[in-house]
């Protein structure tokens, strides 16, 4: 039987496949596809990294998150957003890739080792976003966020306003007033 990353390589394989076919075809998008391409390549290596630590029962504790110190000088990697972007572009295969990505989720070893290692779920996220209109799994999905409450907005205590003494309004603006 194949293993989680095994089944994860020939789900990304496919849409590899399909999207340097489509790069081919469409010249335009070219570079598009080819950082698409990178990114699914390291998230596979990623992703099979952490599933041969929790096999090995060797996976790193979770760090509180941090605040970073000192920027990337990398340039970040600059895909389009959006729910399902990918999938007019590739259809045939980013629907297949779908179905089978969230068949894999469902398996119930699947969802032992997503609970031993949370991160695989933040592997996953981006790439079910780029392939799927619905809404992710309750597996990977990240919790709903607290609303954000602000603190009221101080008012500025202004001195209230006296009448000017000789305000005289013009034969216009009495018209107005009296009608």
């Amino acid at each position: 039987m194949r293993t989680i990353p095994e089944f994860l390589v020939l789900i990304i394989a496919l849409l590899q496949s399909a999207t340097a076919h489509r790069a081919w075809h469409d010249r335009t998008r070219a570079p598009i596809f080819r950082d698409l391409a990178n990114y699914l390549a390291r998230t596979v290596e990623r992703f099979a990294r952490l599933h041969a630590h929790w096999r090995a029962g060797t996976l790193p504790k979770q760090r509180p998150s941090r605040a970073r110190t000192n920027p990337r000088t990398a340039p970040k990697l600059r895909l389009p957003a959006g729910r399902a972007w990918l999938l007019p572009l590739v259809q045939p295969a980013a629907a297949a890739a779908n179905s089978q990505l969230r068949a894999l989720i469902d398996q119930p070893d699947f969802a032992e080792f997503l609970h031993a290692a949370p991160p695989a779920a933040r592997l996953l996220r981006p790439i079910l976003r780029m392939i799927s209109p619905d809404p992710l799994p309750a597996l990977i999905a990240l919790p709903p966020r607290p609303p954000r409450i602000r603190p009221p907005r101080a008012r500025i205590a202004r001195p209230p306003r006296e009448p000017a003494e000789d305000y005289t309004p013009s034969p216009r603006r009495l018209r107005q007033i009296i009608g």
